[in-house]
Formats: structure tokens, C-alpha cells, sequence
């Protein structure tokens, strides 16, 4: 048998189930503990089904690649929208999935301990070629048109992605092991997935907007040509950045919740600030970096967050696909959203781009929430940041207090905020948030008996979700610095309110309680 035909043969799983199937064997080293067996010995057998007879033991993605060129080739002969959407959408989609999943398989074999790392580092490899591609691009269609474009770049991909096909390889060579060993889906009972899935619809939704709308805004601004496609460079070389950076970052520490909230964070505020804001170049560079290295850093950390759900290695292909899916769904509604958002607020300018831009800013919140409410659930499960340590219960402590001395801090900047314009109403309004945000934060620290006995509804679930939405209800109006606070704060809300609710998830035994300092056990 040659070379080749011992090669594992690896196919998309969502392929329909044939009669005739190859097996093989992967490694999965976390399924077995480090002992003295050899590694064949423990090796789980894992069956992925094949194209038989078609691809005759060789890996299916192998013959069926070309799909991607097809797709492009194909597209330079339509002449209308459906044949673009049947071309480079549906074609050439399908090749890249038969293309890209079965490597991804292989990073999962080769890689456990820094399989964060890895991702990080196949994730902004994307984004290498698009430093250089949006000069290229604009190039080659201003001087030859698309259908020219889109063939010299079918023929570029078959001489650069070519000849690295045959040094695609698994991590061990075909075995005649029978072993089968199915997908599990106990995942999908576990509310973290749902989070997380729900997460990448948001992400979908919102991320891609400003890739597809920043050399329209400097157009708007009547900047030089080549700005739109400097500032993709930058965007792309910041894409690089952050993907690796995150995705180290997530195999150096279990504060997976927290990079999700930084990652969404800062991306929303770069949006809300400088995008939003921006009336020259400088202020679009920032945002490109900023936007960029923070924003494309979640799908980076998809590997690590398929661990932090489930530890069965046979479920975290599958949950990879759940994120792709949602991602996908929110992507394909971008599309006729951002139709509908440009010129929304105004017709000339880049005031048309108002609403695609309080759109993606307004989104990247409740995706930072998102972040929060996975940061909780994790904590009430026993799946938290620290967890492993001694005092487990009281590091869950740490965090809702943590999240909690965050909404009085928003609370007393929503307060300020609500003294411009003055006016005796906003003084008022303003007054009284400020006392609830310090109440708030001093009540994390120590909880009078009297408060505890004649306000107990305040540390349920439910009790406190209800208090955020109403404070996050005052502080709502039109500028910025009132909708970001009031925003964020509603959702948390949404999030305590939302926990009640979850069977599985009970709140803390002694949460009513109260002691001095730090070992309160409060909401």
C-alpha cells in the first residue's frame, strides 16, 4: 500500500453515512492519563467517515479542494447577483468547508496543552494574507476588471496552497482498528454552550461591519483612494496581533470569561468613540489596531472555550461547528441589516453611517454581557476561574463581587453623566443613581444586619436583576455617555434575572448572610 493510501482519510462529519467506512486511529491524549502503556496502546480509536468508493483511501478533502477554485473560476463569468451567490457563495463555501474542517481535526490532534495557541495561530494566518490582499485586490480590478481578478487569483491559489497539500497530514497513519467511538452530545444540556452559541450570533452580526464599511466612511470623508485599503492593511495586521495574542493567552490561564469581556469591551467603546467620532485618518488608524486586535481575538479562543464546556474530546468538533453555524446565521444576516442601517440617521456624509455604527458598538455590549453571564454561570457550576483552588465557594464570591463593584462604578459614571445639560430633573435622577452606585459597591464589602433583615429580595437573583434593569432604564438617553452605563448595566440585570431561572443553577446557600469585609457571601 503506498504512502499515500496510509494516510488518514478525514472528511467533513456532516457527510451522509455509507455502508463501506475506513477507521483510524487518533491520539487523544486527555482521554488517558499519563502512564506507563505505550502511545499506540493508548490511542482511542475514532471513526470519520468516508467518500467510498471515491476516494479510494485517500483523504476525500484531497479530491475535492478544487471545489474552492471552481467556485472562484465560475464566478468570474456571472453577470448577475444569483450567479455571485451561487459561485462564490454557495461553490466555493462548500470547497472551503471540505477544505478547511478536516485541518482543523489535525490541530486538534496535534495540539491539547496549547491547542489555544494553535488556533490563535491558524485563526490570524487569515489575516497575513490581508495586509497585502486589499492593495492587490484594488489593483487588479481597477485595471482589469473582476472576472480577470477573480481567475488570477483561482490560479494563484493553485500555485501557493498546491504543493503544501501533501504535508497536510494527521497524527498517526491509518490503523486496521475497527474501534468506533461516537460524537457525544451531553453539550447541548449544558447552559455555557447556549451562552456561548448565542454569543456567536452576536458576533457575526456585528464584527464584519466595519471590514465592509471603512473605505466607504473615508470616501464619506473625502480622504485619498488608497486610505480605505491602508486602513484593511492595518485592520488585518491587527487581526494577526490579536488572534495569536488571545489565543495564547486563553492556554496561559483559566480567565476565559474575562478575555471574552475585554476582547468585547474594548472593541464596543473603540466603535461608540473613535469610529463613531472620527473626522480624519489618525483617529480610523486607532480604531482599525484597536477594533481589530481586540475584536477578531474571540474566535480565537473557540478551541478553549469548547474545553471550558465539556472535557470529552469527541464533543468538541462538533460544538466548533455549532459556533461556526452561529456565526454563519449572524453573517448572512449582516448582510440585509447593514442595508437597511446605512442612511438610517442621515443621507450624506458619514452621518449615513450613524446607524451601522451604533449598531456594531450597541451589539459588542451585549456581547461583553454575554461574556458576564458566562462568567456567572461558570462560577455557579463549579466551572469558574479558580476553580481548583482550596476555597472554591469563596472564590465564586470574588467574582459576583467583582461584577458587582463594576455596575456601582458604571452606576456613579451614569450619575455624572446625568448633570450635562444641568437641568433640575437630571440633577435629581443623577443624584440618586450615584447614592444606588455607591450602595451598591459598599454593600460588596460589608452588608448591615438591617439591610440583610428588611431587604432581602435585593440578594436574590431575581431581586437584584430586577434592580440593574431599573437603574439601567433611568440612565438610558441619547448620548453616549448615558447609553453606554445604562446599557450594560440593563444587561447584567437581564443576566442575574435570566439565572434565576436556570434549574441547574442555584444561588449561593448563604448568600443573606453577612460578615465583615470579604467573607460576606452575597449576590
Amino acid at each position: 500500500m503506498s504512502t499515500d493510501t496510509e494516510t488518514v482519510s478525514i472528511q467533513l462529519n456532516a457527510w451522509p453515512e455509507v455502508a463501506s467506512r475506513s477507521r483510524v486511529q487518533v491520539a487523544q491524549p486527555e482521554l488517558q492519563p499519563s502512564t506507563a502503556h505505550t502511545d499506540d496502546e493508548n490511542a482511542i480509536g475514532i471513526d470519520y467517515q468516508q467518500l467510498h468508493p471515491v476516494d479510494g483511501g485517500i483523504a476525500a478533502w484531497r479530491l475535492l479542494w478544487p471545489i474552492c477554485i471552481a467556485g472562484l473560476i465560475a464566478g468570474s463569468f456571472a453577470t448577475n447577483l444569483g450567479g455571485l451567490i451561487v459561485t462564490q457563495g454557495v461553490i466555493y463555501g462548500i470547497g472551503f468547508l471540505i477544505f478547511y474542517y478536516p485541518i482543523l481535526s489535525f490541530v486538534n490532534e496535534f495540539w491539547i496543552e496549547r491547542r489555544g495557541m494553535a488556533y490563535g495561530l491558524l485563526c490570524s494566518a487569515s489575516g497575513v494574507s490581508g495586509v497585502g490582499m486589499p492593495f492587490i485586490i484594488t489593483s487588479l480590478l481597477n485595471a482589469y476588471g473582476y472576472s480577470t481578478t477573480l481567475r488570477a487569483v483561482a490560479v494563484a491559489l493553485v500555485i501557493l496552497t498546491g504543493p503544501l497539500l501533501p504535508s497536510l497530514k494527521p497524527r498517526l497513519p491509518t490503523s486496521n482498528s475497527t474501534t468506533v467511538a461516537a460524537t457525544n452530545w451531553s453539550f447541548l444540556s449544558i447552559p455555557l454552550f447556549w451562552i456561548y452559541s448565542f454569543s456567536n450570533i452576536l458576533y457575526g452580526l456585528a464584527f464584519f461591519f466595519p471590514s465592509l464599511y471603512l473605505p466607504s466612511y473615508a470616501t464619506s470623508l473625502s480622504l485619498p483612494p488608497s486610505s480605505g485599503a491602508l486602513l484593511l492593511a492595518l485592520l488585518s495586521i491587527a487581526q494577526v496581533l490579536g488572534q495569536f495574542t488571545f489565543g495564547y493567552l486563553s492556554d496561559q490561564s483559566r480567565l476565559i470569561s474575562t478575555l471574552l469581556i475585554l476582547s468585547t469591551f474594548i472593541s464596543a467603546l473603540s466603535s461608540l468613540l473613535l469610529w463613531r467620532l472620527a473626522h480624519s485618518l489618525p483617529p480610523l488608524i486607532a480604531f482599525a489596531l484597536l477594533y481589530g486586535f481586540f475584536g477578531a481575538g474571540y474566535t480565537a479562543m473557540w478551541g478553549r472555550m469548547c474545553t471550558n464546556i465539556s472535557q470529552e474530546p469527541l464533543s468538541h468538533m462538533a460544538m466548533f461547528s455549532f459556533f461556526n453555524v452561529g456565526k454563519g446565521v449572524g453573517n448572512v444576516a449582516a448582510g440585509p441589516m447593514g442595508a437597511a442601517l446605512i442612511g438610517l440617521w442621515g443621507e450624506e456624509g458619514v452621518g449615513r453611517f450613524e446607524g451601522v455604527i451604533l449598531f456594531t458598538g450597541g451589539y459588542q455590549i451585549i456581547f461583553t454581557n454575554n461574556g458576564f453571564l458566562g462568567y456567572l454561570v461558570r462560577c455557579k457550576l463549579g466551572q469558574g476561574e479558580l476553580k481548583g483552588h482550596a476555597h472554591h465557594g469563596k472564590g465564586q464570591g470574588i467574582s459576583i463581587r467583582i461584577v458587582n463593584l463594576g455596575v456601582g462604578v458604571l452606576m456613579v459614571l451614569g450619575g455624572v453623566a446625568q448633570f450635562f445639560p444641568l437641568g433640575f430633573q437630571s440633577i435629581v435622577v443623577g443624584c440618586y443613581v450615584i447614592i444606588f452606585g455607591l450602595a451598591t459597591a459598599l454593600l460588596e464589602f460589608q452588608i448591615p444586619p438591617q439591610v440583610a433583615r428588611y431587604a432581602s429580595f435585593m440578594f436574590s437573583f431575581i431581586g437584584r436583576g430586577l434592580f440593574y434593569l431599573f437603574i439601567g432604564s433611568i440612565l438610558l438617553s441619547t448620548h453616549w455617555t448615558k447609553v453606554v452605563p445604562g446599557t450594560l448595566i440593563g444587561f447584567i440585570g437581564l443576566g442575574y434575572v435570566a439565572l434565576e431561572f436556570v434549574p441547574s443553577i442555584e444561588p449561593p446557600a448563604n448568600m443573606r448572610d453577612a460578615d465583615a469585609g470579604w467573607g460576606a457571601e452575597q449576590v
